[in-house]
């Protein structure tokens, strides 16, 4: 099974360019569509953003962070054969070894944001995944702790 549930994995954070990032601030919770890409491993994502946005201000404040990526550019109205991922981490501004090796892969699987990226006013950002929990259908709940490559059956 735990192969079965690293191909589900992988396959959507693979294939969905987007996802829904939710930050916390004092204020209370915020939530903004980002362009997202994975890194060489299952342990780092990474996207851009402007450093003068409320996201940079409450993600640099605590790190702390919630990603959602979800199948429903696929799946359309039919929550049963919809997947999620809801990745659990920490972010902060990338070292600049970083940002050398992941800007290419960014570009490639995000063209349109070539001028953003040039603007001199974006930064990099990397989250270091703590935990994914992976929601198929609408009842079968999974998580993984990503750095001992264990799932956890939530339905259990």
């Amino acid at each position: 099974m735990s192969d079965e549930l690293f191909d589900e994995l992988d396959h959507l954070i693979e294939t969905e360019p987007l996802g829904v990032l939710a930050t916390q601030h004092a204020d209370g919770p915020h939530a903004s569509l980002i362009a997202v890409t994975p890194g060489p491993d299952r342990t780092s994502l990474y996207f851009v953003t402007e450093r003068d946005t409320r996201k940079y201000a409450y993600l640099t404040a605590s790190g702390r962070i919630a990603l959602l990526i979800d199948s429903r550019s696929r799946s359309g109205t039919d929550i049963a054969s919809g997947r999620a991922v809801t990745i659990y981490g920490r972010a902060e501004e990338a070292t600049t070894d970083d940002v050398g090796t992941i800007q290419e892969r960014h570009l490639a699987r995000h063209p349109y944001l070539a001028p953003f990226l040039s603007s001199g006013t974006s930064a990099f950002i990397r989250i270091e995944v703590e935990s994914y929990s992976l929601v198929l259908g609408f009842s079968e709940v999974w998580d993984l702790n990503p750095q001992s490559g264990t799932w956890t059956n939530r339905n259990s």
